[in-house]
């Protein structure tokens, strides 16, 4: 390998680490109005509040004094827009969230069982009306959409990385009110930056197996997931 490469790859892979979570996250509340917290009109139009810096080293949510008064009974889970539903990992995402969501609400209608209902409904979720007669006749009047903020692989040689993110919204049938939204990103890299011939064929190595691994994207997704409902209170 060239100098010039070498230098590359260092200096590739050590921002690529520099990104990563460092052990640990915290949790922290970001007020309702933000600018990038579409909730709602902010107490304060002419200073809104500063969105908190997504880091990857933080879970950082948002809930309404609604959900409190009123928490809703059952929750739809959809994805947020045509790109996630597209998503390879969309099964995984839906899966993850209709597991830990479960934990929180009585009656939970994840992506599958959804799509059998508005089959047979003949409804489209995405027309108000359609929504609305939804909501009456399976009784469960909040949606709770995902969305991926990134997803990402890095290769180079002796260093691998990927990152997932997700945003997830928590509204009710025909309201732009929203009850909760949290958002959070994990990374996980393999290999490392060699200082020898023998420590680029041993990084390589792991590296290689660090991508080979078809359990660490499911894993990812739903470690984002469990650490994103920990900012959602149960609602009963």
């Amino acid at each position: 390998m060239s100098v010039i490469k070498s230098h590359l790859l260092i200096l590739i892979a050590s921002s690529l680490l520099a990104g990563c979570m460092a052990g640990g996250y915290s949790v922290e509340r970001e007020p309702m109005g933000s600018p990038r917290n579409t909730s709602g009109a902010s107490t304060n139009t002419q200073h809104p509040p500063t969105p908190i810096q997504d880091d990857g080293q933080r879970v950082i949510f948002s809930l309404s004094q609604d959900y409190d008064r009123d928490p809703p009974a059952c929750v739809v889970i959809r994805s947020a827009d045509a790109s996630s539903a597209r998503s390879v990992l969309a099964a995984d995402v839906g899966q993850a969230v209709t597991i830990h969501l479960q934990a929180k609400f009585d009656r939970v209608i994840g992506p599958a069982q959804l799509q059998r209902l508005l089959a047979k409904q003949k409804l489209d979720l995405d027309h108000p009306g359609d929504a609305r007669a939804f909501a009456w006749k399976t009784r469960c009047r909040a949606v709770l959409t995902w969305k991926l903020t990134s997803a990402s692989e890095t290769f180079l040689l002796a260093f691998g990385a990927r990152n997932i993110g997700l945003a997830l919204t928590l509204k009710r049938f025909g309201k732009d009110d929203i009850l909760w939204q949290a958002r959070h990103r994990t990374s996980r890299t393999g290999g490392g930056l060699p200082l020898s011939p023998v420590g680029l064929v041993v990084d390589t190595v792991r590296a290689g197996q660090f991508m080979d691994d078809r359990d660490m994207l499911p894993s990812m997704i739903h470690d984002v997931v469990r650490r994103l409902f920990t900012t959602l209170p149960e609602s009963y």
